[in-house]
C-alpha cells in the first residue's frame, strides 16, 4: 500500500514539468547517461576524466533545472554548476557527495577510487528526478493495481483448491510386475504413482497380469474426498485388455464402496477424472474386474479433497 502513496506523490511533483521541460530535461540526462558510459570504456586515462566530470555536470545541471522549473515554470534559463549544486544542496544524502563535487573542477586524471566516487555522485543525482509522464504514471497505477487483483485471485485459488491428498502417501498393490522403474532417492518403487509425474517415459508402477489386480493409495487418515484421477502408462493407449476398472473408497482397508466405473480408453491426455459427492475415505484403490486375468499400469493416482 506505501508503494501506490509514493506513486501518487512523485505523479504530483512530475505533474509541476510541463510536456516540453521534461521531454528537454529527459533529453539532456539520456546524453549525459552516454558520456558516462563513454568514460567507463575509454581506455585513456585523461579522456576518461574529461567524460566523466562532462557526465556529472551534465546531470546536475539537468536535476537542478527540473527542480527549479517545477517550482517556477516561468525560468527561462537553466542554471550554470555553481548554482545547480547550490539548489540541490538542501537534499537528504546531498552531504556526503561532497569529495565526489570537490573532483568536479580541474582537467587532472582520475584513479579509480576518484572515478568511482564521480560514478556514485552521477548515480545519485540522476535517482533524484522522476521524468514519467501523466501518462506513464497512469499505466504504471493499472499495472500496478491489476497485478494485486491477480495476486489476490490466485491467492484465493491456491487457498481454494483442494490439495492433491496421494502426494508422497504409502502405496499397495495386488503384485509387481517384472519391468517395472525403481523410484528415486531409495522410496518404495510403489511411490513412483503418487509422487506428482503425470508422464513417464512408459510407466510408474504395474502389476502382473492376474485377476482383479489392484493398487491401493493410503491417505493416511480419513478426508472428504471431491475428485479422483488416473493415469495410465504413456508408452501407448490404455488397451482393452486392460479394462474394466472400478475406483473404489474404504475407511479401515477391508469395507469398500465402488465410487466409480470406466470401460472406455483414457491416456494421458484425457485421464479419468471422477468428481466424488463429498465421499469420506482413507483408502483409494483401483481394481481390474474383468473375468479373465488383466494388468494395470498406471503413471499417477492423485486424489483431492479436505
Amino acid at each position: 500500500m506505501r508503494e501506490f502513496f509514493t506513486l501518487r506523490s512523485e505523479e504530483r511533483r512530475a505533474r509541476q514539468l510541463s510536456d516540453f521541460d521534461r521531454t528537454e530535461i529527459r533529453g539532456e540526462i539520456e546524453r549525459a547517461v552516454d558520456t558516462m558510459r563513454e568514460a567507463e570504456q575509454a581506455g585513456v586515462s585523461f579522456v576518461r576524466a574529461r567524460l566523466a566530470r562532462q557526465a556529472a555536470t551534465q546531470v546536475i545541471i539537468a536535476v537542478a533545472a527540473a527542480q527549479q522549473l517545477a517550482s517556477d515554470p516561468r525560468r527561462e534559463e537553466w542554471p550554470n554548476l555553481e548554482q545547480a549544486i547550490v539548489e540541490l544542496s538542501s537534499l537528504p544524502g546531498w552531504n556526503s557527495q561532497r569529495p565526489a563535487l570537490a573532483l568536479l573542477p580541474g582537467s587532472d586524471t582520475l584513479t579509480d577510487a576518484e572515478f568511482r566516487l564521480l560514478a556514485d555522485l552521477f548515480a545519485y543525482v540522476e535517482r533524484l528526478v522522476d521524468l514519467r509522464s501523466p501518462r506513464d504514471f497512469w499505466v504504471a497505477r493499472w499495472t500496478r493495481r491489476v497485478g494485486l487483483l491477480l495476486l489476490v485471485l490466485g491467492g484465493s485459488w491456491f487457498a481454494l483448491k483442494p490439495p492433491n491428498l496421494a502426494r508422497g502417501k504409502m502405496v499397495t498393490s495386488s503384485s509387481i510386475c517384472g519391468d517395472m522403474p525403481d523410484a528415486d532417492r531409495g522410496l518404495s518403487r510403489l511411490s513412483r504413482v503418487v509422487d506428482g509425474v503425470r508422464r513417464e517415459n512408459s510407466h510408474a508402477v504395474c502389476t502382473h497380469a492376474e485377476k482383479k489386480p489392484w493398487i491401493t493409495v493410503d491417505l493416511g487418515a480419513p478426508h472428504s474426498l471431491s475428485k479422483i484421477v488416473v493415469y495410465p502408462q504413456s508408452d501407448g493407449a490404455w488397451s482393452n485388455t486392460d479394462e474394466p476398472l472400478q475406483l473404489r473408497v474404504s475407511l479401515d482397508n477391508e469395507h469398500f464402496e465402488v465410487v466409480g466405473e470406466r470401460a472406455e480408453l483414457f491416456t494421458p491426455d484425457f485421464p479419468w477424472s471422477l468428481e466424488l459427492p463429498r465421499t469420506r475415505a482413507q483408502y483409494v484403490q483401483l481394481l481390474g474386474v474383468r473375468r479373465t486375468a488383466q494388468k494395470l499400469i498406471l503413471n499417477e493416482i492423485e486424489v483431492y479433497g479436505r
